[in-house]
């Protein structure tokens, strides 16, 4: 199935936003689940903790 270069790069451009926006989303959701204390270190939302 040829096609142009192009189109290949479109649509390779199209699938990682996509996946990118569904990551972002899945991240954001998750973050959202400690509440909306977002201080510093230690806190809840400290991706090391």
């Amino acid at each position: 199935m040829p096609g142009h270069p192009l189109l290949w790069l479109a649509l390779a451009t199209l699938v990682l936003v996509v996946v990118f926006a569904v990551w972002n989303l899945a991240a954001t959701l998750r973050q959202m689940g400690h509440g909306e204390n977002v201080e510093g270190l230690g806190s809840p939302n400290d991706p090391l903790r």
